[in-house]
């Protein structure tokens, strides 16, 4: 998260970072003193689309069950993560559905949750908070398998008399599980985020962009909207962003030296339509003025850039395109929750 926020902080304000549950940061977040600052600055907010309220200490007791008991449920774990991989058919549908409502039941939250999309939201809410402890286990593992793979190379070096082998057993095993693993999980919660955006309550201020990291969210985005529209997304610009942060201090140079090309880049975002090729170039072109201000305010950071590809969807409405993209089963019971498919537009990032 802290990556992700660095990149984004210096050049848009305020970001907002969705949760699936509320007023957790101070409980969870372990993403240290930088992103720390830059909540006490105003820079970034946390936001749940789907607040709990009353029921917010039940599910937390729900969560730390799941993640100190992780050992006794992890038969159910494996088969939902197993049950995303087929995400078209209906039996693994159900298969998904049945084991999220059994590690519900276990802890009495179905027979006090009657209303079907109430229900959904608690479960989508458990996929985000597994995909969490995924991530934790999956790095814990990266780091395990890079330790073997660092012995496996000098273990090898010294059979061979010191000659490099660039075979390695474990790098090819650790890269195929991991990027399986990753992309079931991915599934999940794509459809995950979709529901809570569809069920819960709006943003507090209409965003002006959304942002993901997944460039198979973007491909699915664009080809539920080409369904739709009939029409391709255009890709209004790409942006490079520093991916170095030294504090608000540097942030402030970097706005006051780039005032006018950051002024400009509001005016483009709040109106797609007038993006000029000559617009893209200023901010896309090596030696251009943002890259020339890039590098004055970021000296050491030019070959450690993140670039941000924005793409314009117009005439559509976020929560309506996410769910048709990401979240529909045919027995859902969502087809019931009136959606408008249509809206003033919106910008979606992809971040690399």
């Amino acid at each position: 998260m802290e990556q992700v926020l660095i990149s984004l902080v210096q050049v848009f304000e305020p970001i907002v970072y969705c949760r699936p549950v509320e007023n957790e940061a101070a409980e969870t977040d372990s993403s240290g003193s930088v992103c720390a600052e830059l909540l006490e600055q105003g820079l970034c907010r946390f936001f749940a689309p789907a607040p709990l309220e009353a029921e917010r200490d039940r599910f937390l007791r729900l969560v730390s069950d799941l993640h100190d008991r992780r050992d006794d449920y992890a038969g159910q774990l494996s088969r939902l993560s197993l049950a995303s991989l087929s995400a078209g058919s209906l039996p693994e549908q159900g298969s998904r559905s049945s084991i999220l409502t059994s590690l519900l039941r276990s802890h009495g939250i179905e027979d006090r949750q009657k209303e079907k999309l109430a229900l959904l939201l608690w479960q989508a809410r458990l996929v985000l908070k597994l995909g969490e402890f995924f991530d934790a286990e999956q790095e814990s593992l990266r780091l395990e398998m890079q330790k073997i793979g660092e012995k496996q190379r000098k273990m090898f070096s010294g059979l061979s008399n010191g000659t490099a082998n660039s075979f390695s057993l474990t790098e090819q095993l650790s890269s195929s599980s991991f990027a399986a693993a990753a992309d079931n999980w991915q599934r999940l919660r794509l459809r995950a985020w979709a529901r809570i955006f569809a069920l819960g309550r709006p943003l507090p201020e209409a965003p002006a962009i959304f942002i993901t990291r997944s460039r198979d969210a973007v491909d699915r985005l664009v080809e539920e909207y080409e369904r739709r529209h009939g029409i391709m997304p255009r890709v209004v610009l790409n942006l490079p962003l520093p991916a170095e942060y030294s504090g608000t201090g540097q942030r402030d140079l970097f706005r006051r030296e780039g005032a006018d090309l950051l002024a400009r880049l509001d005016g483009l975002l709040a109106d797609p339509v007038r993006v000029s090729e000559q617009d893209r170039a200023v901010f896309r072109d090596p030696d251009g003025p943002w890259d020339s201000l890039l590098k004055r305010c970021f000296p050491a950071g030019g070959r450690t850039r993140r670039s941000l590809s924005l793409y314009d969807f117009p005439g559509t409405g976020a929560s309506r395109l996410f769910l048709d993209s990401f979240g529909r089963d045919e027995d859902d019971g969502l087809q019931e929750k009136i959606i408008p498919a249509e809206g003033f537009g919106m910008l979606i990032g992809l971040l690399r």
